[in-house]
């Protein structure tokens, strides 16, 4: 093994361990935002945004970093569109833990993922419950039907059917 795979392992950790814990910091940052959601926090959820703004520009960093290493890796000769190739094709020393990185890695995308789209799930709930909160208070409760003879339908027991 040439001292430049071995540059490449220790790089290739290094990259991997600050994935996780950015990946950590930002399933952190995803949950305390569904929770001050859940609650109606605004000035948490403005708080949270930032943070989260400066995990993704984190992450932008560790996805160009990650390029250049699959660079690196090309130029000593092994053929590899992911570390998980490179890890699989490369003579490394720590073998076992360099897929444990990279496991740890995959299994937290995943999480973060998953609380991502609770988190939209959460929003688009909150924007339609509020669609249709506009939509009682502007129409009065008193909608047209779209089938029967009736003039109006009412409709939501937050607004009297006499306004």
């Amino acid at each position: 093994m040439s001292s430049e795979e071995w540059a490449i392992e220790d790089a290739m950790a290094r990259l991997l361990d600050e994935l996780t814990e950015i990946q950590a910091g930002l399933l952190d940052v995803l949950r305390r935002k569904r929770a001050a959601m859940t609650v109606g926090d605004l000035e948490a959820q403005r708080n949270l945004q930032q943070d989260e703004e400066g995990i993704y520009r984190a992450l932008e960093g560790v996805q160009t970093r990650r390029g250049e290493l699959l660079t690196r890796i090309r130029q000593v000769g092994v053929e590899a569109e992911s570390l998980t190739e490179a890890a699989d094709r490369l003579p490394l020393r720590s073998h076992d833990a360099v897929h444990r990185k990279l496991g740890e890695a995959t299994k937290l995308g995943r999480t973060v993922r998953l609380e991502q789209l609770t988190n939209w799930v959460a929003a688009q709930r909150s924007l339609l419950h509020v669609s249709q909160m506009l939509e009682i208070i502007a129409t009065g409760g008193r909608i047209r039907p779209t089938y029967g003879k009736s003039e109006f339908a009412y409709r939501g027991s937050l607004v009297d059917h006499e306004a």
